[in-house]
C-alpha cells in the first residue's frame, strides 16, 4: 500500500506506511498548517523512525509558525517508539 495524506476539513489523514521508503513522498504533502490543525494517524499502519522523524519535523514547523498541531489516533507502535525517543508527549494515548 502506498502512503498518502488526504486533507479534510481542519485535519489531514495519513494512510499507509510511514517508513524510510515512503517519507520522502509524504514530506512535501503538508505545505501549510492552520491553527488547531489535526493530523489523524488512525490509518497509518506502519510507522518507523523515519516516519517519527517526519512527524517531529511537522511539529517543529508548526511551532515555529505559532501553530498548535495535534496528532490523533497514534498507533501503539508509534507510541512505543516515541517513548524510546522521549517524545511521547506528542502522541497522547
Amino acid at each position: 500500500m502506498n502512503a498518502q495524506i488526504v486533507k479534510m476539513a481542519g485535519a489531514y489523514r495519513v494512510s499507509g506506511p510511514m517508513t524510510a521508503k515512503t517519507t520522502p513522498t509524504l514530506f512535501g504533502q503538508i505545505v501549510s498548517f492552520d491553527q488547531g490543525m489535526v493530523i489523524d494517524l488512525q490509518d497509518a499502519d506502519q510507522i518507523d523512525s523515519a516516519g517519527l522523524a517526519l512527524l517531529i519535523y511537522w511539529e517543529t514547523l508548526a511551532q515555529s509558525n505559532g501553530i498548535h498541531l495535534v496528532y490523533r489516533n497514534a498507533p501503539s507502535n508509534l507510541q512505543k517508539l516515541a517513548a524510546i525517543c522521549s517524545v511521547e508527549s506528542l502522541f497522547p494515548a
